[in-house]
């Protein structure tokens, strides 16, 4: 997995100011009544530069069996004992990561130390290579438009951590000289002795941050589905250009909140309350918003920019130009009826306390459907309508009356059957219309 430190030198920490000699105690909890000098007992504790050997965290009476098995910072969980072992090219030792400021402050983990080890694996970016130390994300994060994104639950999290996570930084492994001037009256000879060498053996018991920039492995940018960017489609509004600076999906956020959270919601399948929600296959593939949102040649910049068979034939054949429009019909065919059956049921089982659980969950489904925008995800719209239907009759059956017979939808659109193009309930099908090449090309780039 590419598992290696990547730290080119080190030096020696002063750690709290303390040397072998001082009698000054570390301040946390569990090392009340500890000296800095039980400790610090480096090889240079004679010139007031001791460091801290891991020998002395694993001495009789203190951390004998090398701490716990597991530990965790933040949301990332770990193997603590022996961190590392055998499979990377420098062993830090305890010190490499807990370490206290000057004054005697208690003991901390900088995640800028995971950072500087894990390196590699952080610049891959895969969802094997994060699973490494993200081994079960359990952070519920939301998205610019506060739609929830529970980690748990999310049901794509396998398939790549960076088809949202798009732009995930790699640390920097620097040293500066500077560093090296903390601990050695004369960087520059320590600097060219040192040369072509490896310092890290001489530095056992050392803080990796003390020498090495601090620079935290973060998220640089997420994809524009889960962060929108306003400027993409509305290019003067107010009378202002939108900047990359300014004004900023946050700021356009304190006046329209939730705007297209519904459409963001089933795009990204986060439907509230209906577990299972699957995003969409375009999303999985690497689309955005502005795939599909294309400004046309003669746009006007004060209107918004709205999906069009523009964004369609300008990866795909011209043929399919035609299937938004399938797509958008057939769901108003599906989405209608489905509305006015909710309605009836409303009418009829009003005040029906067994009913109500039923109907306020199709409520949720078809709202999502209605104000999500089916194109933006129409497998997940074609099961939320039938979530919708399930849960309308289960209401009458709660109520203990009889329910009407259910709309009928047809079958789902699924990827790779002539249902996902042609989704218009009373379609032909004419394929005369296209060429048998059209169709065994779509069919070769649209199966899985």
């Amino acid at each position: 997995m590419g598992r290696r430190l990547l730290l080119s030198l080190g030096a020696v920490v002063a750690l709290s100011g303390c040397t072998a000699v001082d009698a000054v105690q570390v301040t946390d909890q569990a090392h009340r009544g500890v000296e800095c000098a039980d400790c610090h007992t480096g090889p240079r504790a004679d010139a007031e530069m001791a460091s801290a050997p891991t020998e002395g965290c694993t001495a009789s009476g203190c951390h004998e069996d090398r701490g716990p098995g597991q530990a965790e910072i933040r949301e990332v969980s770990f193997e603590h004992r022996d961190h590392g072992g055998d499979s990377v090219a420098v062993v830090s030792g305890c010190a490499g990561c807990h370490t206290h400021a000057e004054g005697g402050a208690p003991l901390q983990v900088s995640m800028a130390s995971c950072s500087l080890c894990h390196i590699s694996d952080a610049a891959k970016g895969n969802a094997a290579e994060c699973r490494l130390c993200h081994t079960a994300p359990e952070q519920v994060t939301r998205t610019s438009q506060e739609v929830a994104i529970p980690h748990r639950e999310v049901p794509w999290i396998d398939g790549g951590c960076v088809r949202c996570h798009y732009d995930v930084s790699p640390v920097a492994v620097q040293v500066s000289i500077l560093s090296c001037a903390t601990c050695h009256q004369d960087p520059d000879s320590v600097a060219s002795e040192s040369a072509g060498t490896d310092p890290h053996p001489d530095h056992t018991g050392v803080a990796c941050t003390s020498c090495h920039q601090e620079q935290t492995h973060r998220i640089e940018r997420m994809s524009t589905a889960v962060v929108l960017q306003c400027g993409d489609c509305h290019a003067d509004v107010h009378g202002v250009e939108p900047t990359p600076a300014w004004p900023g999906t946050s700021t356009c956020n304190a006046c329209h909140a939730r705007v297209h959270a519904p459409e963001q919601a089933l795009l990204l399948g986060m439907v509230a309350q209906v577990p299972g929600s699957s995003p969409s296959a375009k999303f999985l593939d690497g689309l955005s918003c502005r795939s599909c949102h294309v400004p046309p040649a003669s746009h006007d910049p004060t209107e918004s920019v709205d999906g069009s068979e523009a964004g369609c034939v300008g990866c795909h054949r011209t043929e399919y130009g035609q299937v938004l429009e399938w797509w958008r019909d057939g769901a108003q065919a599906r989405i209608t009826p489905v509305r006015r059956a909710l309605d009836r049921a409303e009418t009829r089982l009003e005040g029906n306390a067994a009913a109500r659980p039923r109907l306020d969950s199709a409520t949720v489904a078809l709202t999502a459907v209605e104000e999500g925008n089916p194109v933006h995800n129409l497998s997940l719209a074609h099961g939320l309508l039938e979530r919708a239907q399930t849960q309308i009759s289960q209401a009458y059956r709660d109520a203990g009356t009889g329910a009407p017979a259910p709309v009928e939808l047809g079958p789902r659109p699924s990827i790779g059957l002539c249902t996902y193009c042609h989704y218009l309930p009373d379609d032909p099908w004419v394929f005369q219309e296209m060429s048998g090449d059209f169709h065994r090309e779509a069919l070769r780039r649209d199966v899985r």
